[in-house]
C-alpha cells in the first residue's frame, strides 16, 4: 500500500497496523514524516516506511496494489497530472478522497505582482 501526502502517516500507520503486509508513506514535508516515524516507533509498527519526497520524483521499485491519495487534489496546482501519476504506481486499486466545490476554490491563491 502506498499513501500519497500521507501527512503524519495516520492512514498509513492505520493500515498497516490492520495487517497490510506493508505500508508505504510519501510527503513533502519532512516534519510530517518525523511525525510519522516517531509514531510508528512509538505504537512498534514496523511493517510501515516513510519518505520525504515529491510524488513526481518517487520511484518505487514496483506498483502498489493500493494507492491513496486522500485529501490532496485541492492542494495542487496541477490536479489531473497527480491523479495521472496515482494511476501509474498503482497496479490494482486507486483510493481517492476530495472535496468538491461548484465554486472556483483552491488551497492555492495565486496572485500576480
Amino acid at each position: 500500500m502506498l499513501d500519497i501526502g500521507c501527512s503524519c502517516g495516520f492512514f498509513t500507520l492505520d493500515i498497516a497496523d490492520r495487517g497490510a503486509e506493508w505500508a508505504h508513506g510519501v510527503d513533502l514535508r519532512p516534519h510530517n514524516i518525523r511525525q510519522a516515524q516517531f509514531l510508528a516507533e512509538c505504537y512498534g509498527i514496523d511493517n510501515v516506511h516513510f519518505d520525504v519526497s515529491d510524488i513526481d520524483g518517487f520511484e518505487p521499485d514496483e506498483q502498489r496494489d493500493v494507492v491513496m491519495n486522500l485529501g490532496l487534489l485541492y492542494h495542487v496546482t496541477d490536479p489531473l497530472r497527480l491523479m495521472r501519476r496515482t494511476y501509474q504506481l498503482c497496479r490494482a486499486v486507486a483510493v481517492v478522497d476530495t472535496i468538491c466545490r461548484r465554486d472556483p476554490v483552491s488551497a492555492f491563491f495565486l496572485r500576480s505582482g
